[in-house]
């Protein structure tokens, strides 16, 4: 294996001669939103504000009461038809009433797949033409965001019947805190994968992206944004704590998601072009620009981000000021399932006790327990739980409405078709999540003092980082807290704390210098046979050989380790191999199958790929490379075997091709191509140059540290 190493400049923030678009996804636990920019041809990124970043709103199945905003989040669910279970909406709405207003826009998309008997027999797992773009085909997904919820509310769900999909982000956290969360999805993932709604559990990413997208391709549309002479960039957040191979997995769900969702297909330039930023540093790179403050260098910033099902911590130390840059890790990433959806989870609970001996009085007009509380619960989750502040003594929320409910004597909380939550139970209801988001920070204050590092900020974001209550009760503790300086420490939020991870990445995206250095956190490889050489190669001692057509005896299938994790990846530097194919004469076409592999690990090469060393490869990519051109131009000819014995096959007895050729590795930027180039630089003859046979292509934003350009 030999490199050739060139460092260009990546030219990432100057004027470019088209227009541009930045798209940024924040996939959250249980809510996501996306934020966007547009770069006009000419125009220098450094100029554009937070004032230039823009959120998508308008979600389907969601409206808003006025005067309130559109939302700018949607949440994380989708819904299943499973088993074929018809999920149409209530028939007691009108024709109008029983769709969403994106439903009613013609040829746009909505939040859930209308039923059809040709909908029914057709549907297929989405596919993409030969040309990239999309065939316009919905995800198995029956529902996605508010659609799910709607489901809620206008259907009665049995106590057995959950088609809910929630919180599966937590499928690529496998810390043991969220054991209980992926265990619970397992029955369902499970019934998928039987009804082929999914291949895989990753394809939920996969088909929420999707769903997301589109709307996201609706919106755009509305703006007049997509135009044929666009680029686009999109933009990845990315938890601190996760490891490459789970952002390898969201990199090609949003691969997938773009190509199905085809919200490139209008655009000239590549879309296969991705950066991954840390939601930290994206939701730190909001709140600054928001106020209008300039962190200083050797600042220390703990950034907590409460979502709704985990609540992330860490602690950076600022490295640089304009623009923002927190690639020191002072205090590494904690993380507690104790997200705002606990809060959820715990009203559901009351309410289901509440109400429990009251059940035959409410379960009217074929109403269920849980279709009642299930409803009841989201009107909380879109209404009070927001505004309600339990740090406020006799903190309470208005009554709830129970159609049935009759007055008890003796129990006052029972009023006639109304049910009164006391202080007592609400402060329980939201005890845990407070309770679970102190100890996050606390605990990253304690260590970053045990580091002898005085802590200056505390950052508060997420989606339940915009409730009231946790913001008062973070606020009184910090308030009581002294740094390892014995200073304070001082607590800020954002202004929309639901978009501050995806607003501030579009920030961070169209300034990507003065990143991490490009360091590979994943090894590279392709698939070759060695020839056997026990004395040259440990690897090949105890391995077993298999002779060929040439004579030679050779290890098949071992795995040649290009890129180490660990090395420096200069831009547009090169790793290159030759391969040599023996392929029987009696073939017409001379087609070699080379396949690229993946690793989070650092390999010795010339293993079988079957050996342990090689555990936690992955296929990355694979191309077919039609060698054919060196038989009908004459440039190989025949070749006899070696040596004949009962071990050669009858069509070697006949002659070989003997055809050799090198595989290349190109980096390029955050891309890599891996080549077939002919000849060998090692037989190239004076003014030949080589000839790319076949070039595929992967993006290996994952393979960096988030924010690397």
């Amino acid at each position: 294996m030999d490199v050739v190493q060139c460092i260009p400049s990546i030219d990432t923030d100057s004027p470019k001669d088209h227009d541009r678009l930045v798209i940024a996804i924040d996939l959250g636990t249980t809510f996501s939103s996306v934020a966007y920019t547009r770069i006009l041809k000419g125009q220098s990124p450094a100029h554009h504000g937070i004032e230039d970043v823009h959120c998508v709103d308008e979600y389907p199945d969601y409206r808003a009461a006025p005067p309130e905003p559109s939302r700018q989040d949607v949440p994380t669910e989708l819904w299943y038809d499973i088993d074929g279970k018809s999920t149409t909406t209530n028939s007691s709405l009108g024709p109008e009433e029983a769709y969403s207003d994106e439903e009613l826009l013609d040829g746009e998309y909505t939040s859930h797949a209308v039923d059809s008997e040709e909908d029914q027999e057709t549907t297929q797992t989405p596919q993409s033409s030969e040309n990239g773009q999309s065939t316009g085909e919905a995800p198995k997904s029956k529902y996605w965001g508010f659609g799910v919820q709607k489901q809620f509310r206008t259907m009665n769900v049995p106590a057995d019947d959950n088609r809910q999909i929630s919180r599966f982000k937590l499928l690529l956290d496998h810390q043991e805190s969220t054991q209980e969360v992926r265990s619970a999805l397992a029955p369902m993932i499970k019934k998928l994968k039987a009804q082929k709604l999914i291949k895989k559990e990753t394809d939920l990413f996969t088909h929420y992206l999707t769903h997301l997208l589109r709307h996201t391709k609706t919106h755009l549309h509305r703006k007049g944004f997509l135009k044929p002479e666009l680029s686009i960039e999109f933009v990845i957040c990315v938890p601190a704590k996760w490891p490459s191979k789970a952002c390898r997995i969201m990199q090609a769900a949003m691969k997938a998601a773009v190509r199905e969702s085809g919200i490139g297909d209008q655009v000239q330039h590549s879309i296969d072009d991705f950066f991954l930023v840390s939601e930290p540093e994206a939701a730190a790179t909001c709140v600054f620009a928001e106020k209008r403050e300039v962190c200083e260098f050797g600042e220390v910033v703990v950034i907590l981000d409460a979502g709704g099902g985990t609540i992330d911590a860490v602690t950076y130390e600022v490295t640089r000021s304009d623009p923002l840059r927190m690639d020191a890790e002072v205090v590494a990433a904690n993380s507690i399932l104790s997200g705002g959806s606990y809060i959820n989870e715990r009203f559901n609970q009351i309410l289901t006790k509440i109400l429990s001996p009251v059940r035959g009085d409410i379960e009217i007009h074929g109403n269920t327990m849980k279709s009642i509380v299930d409803v009841k619960v989201l009107e909380f989750e879109n209404g009070e739980k927001r505004s309600v502040d339990t740090t406020l003594k006799g903190a309470t929320i208005e009554p709830i409405r129970i159609d049935g409910l009759q007055e008890k004597p003796g129990r006052r909380r029972f009023c006639q078709n109304l049910l009164k939550i006391t202080p007592t139970e609400l402060n329980n209801i939201y005890a845990k999540p407070l309770n679970g988001a102190k100890e996050a920070l606390k605990d990253q204050l304690e260590k970053a003092s045990a580091e002898r590092r005085s802590v200056n900020s505390v950052i508060l974001t997420g989606g339940f980082g915009q409730s009231p209550a946790l913001r008062s009760y973070l606020s009184q503790y910090l308030s009581e807290q002294k740094n390892f300086d014995r200073g304070g420490i001082k607590f800020t939020t954002p202004d929309v704390s639901c978009t501050a991870v995806a607003r501030g990445a579009v920030l961070r995206a169209i300034r990507k210098a003065n990143g991490p250095d490009r360091i590979s956190q994943c090894s590279y490889g392709v698939l070759v046979d060695d020839p056997y050489d026990p004395d040259r190669y440990a690897a090949h001692k105890c391995a077993r050989q298999t002779p060929d057509a040439d004579g030679n005896d050779y290890v098949t299938a071992t795995i040649e380790w290009l890129i180490q994790k660990g090395m420096k990846l200069n831009n547009a530097a090169e790793f290159y191999i030759p391969v040599k194919h023996t392929i029987d004469v009696s073939q017409k076409r001379l087609i070699c199958t080379e396949n690229l592999y993946v690793s989070d690990g650092k390999h010795d090469s010339h293993f079988k790929k079957s050996h342990a060393h090689n555990k936690g490869h992955e296929l990355a990519g694979e191309m077919k490379v039609d060698m054919t051109f060196l038989k009908t131009k004459k440039l190989i000819k025949p070749q006899r075997p070696w040596h004949m014995d009962e071990k050669t096959s009858k069509a070697f007895k006949q002659g070989y091709w003997n055809v050799e050729f090198e595989i290349v590795l190109v980096i390029h930027g955050r891309n890599l191509r891996y080549e077939a180039r002919w000849p060998r630089r090692d037989h190239l003859q004076p003014g030949q140059v080589q000839t790319v046979c076949k070039r595929g292509q992967v993006c290996i934003a994952a393979a960096f540290p988030p924010g690397t350009a």
